[in-house]
């Protein structure tokens, strides 16, 4: 009698933070699915060896170059008074990024602590985008193959950077990095211009611009 049940074996090789070991630990069926659907997992800077942390430097490098290009944070006048309630925390997101073919590239995304705006609440109505979840996919795939359509796929680099700008003034304090390529003290407040990463509206400002 056939087994209704199925056995996968995988090997996952465990260098992320002590909050994913954690998770890891508590919920692993939920831990495992994400790794698998990311592709990648963060790592801590901290477990990089020297090769990887030339490739991160070169990541980070290319990471602030994005953000001064497209003007997304922007310093602002030192005589400004704004509230630490105000301001957001910057954070740097580290990952590998493994190829089927077995080599392996350090990835460096800046964000926002998004959670640490005093706007949130206020936003979260205004922050649907068009995403489509699993079965809509899989009904657009079906209905391309049923057609004979030949699909094709985009990236595009530093979307989030590129999208609407922000209409409300939204404040945050850079890393080290990017306070140094804007020119401002470490620690000194700038002015967020774009939608970036980890901003809960970021996702439709770029939807906004492309569908404008």
């Amino acid at each position: 009698v056939a087994s209704a049940y199925r056995v996968v074996e995988a090997s996952l090789e465990l260098t992320g933070t002590r909050r994913q070991r954690r998770e890891l630990a508590l919920r692993p069926n939920v831990y495992i699915t994400s790794q698998f659907k990311k592709g990648r997992a963060e790592v801590s800077e901290r477990q990089l060896d020297k090769e990887q942390l030339i490739q991160l430097r070169s990541a980070k490098e290319k990471e602030v170059d994005n953000y001064v290009r497209n003007a997304a944070i922007e310093a602002i006048a030192e005589q400004m008074n704004i509230s630490v309630k105000d301001m957001m925390k910057m954070r740097w997101v580290i990952t590998i990024k493994r190829y089927p073919d077995l080599s392996e590239k350090v990835k460096a995304r800046l964000c926002i602590l998004g959670f640490q705006d005093p706007d949130l609440e206020s936003e979260v109505e205004d922050s649907a985008t068009p995403t489509p979840n699993r079965r809509t996919r899989h009904a657009f795939l079906s209905s391309c193959a049923n057609r004979g359509f030949r699909i094709y796929k985009a990236d595009v680099t530093s979307a989030f950077l590129q999208g609407d700008p922000l209409e409300q003034d939204k404040y945050c304090i850079p890393v080290r990095e990017l306070a140094d390529a804007l020119g401002i003290p470490p620690g000194m407040p700038a002015r967020i211009r774009e939608g970036v990463y980890g901003l809960l509206k970021g996702a439709k400002l770029w939807v906004n611009h492309v569908m404008n």
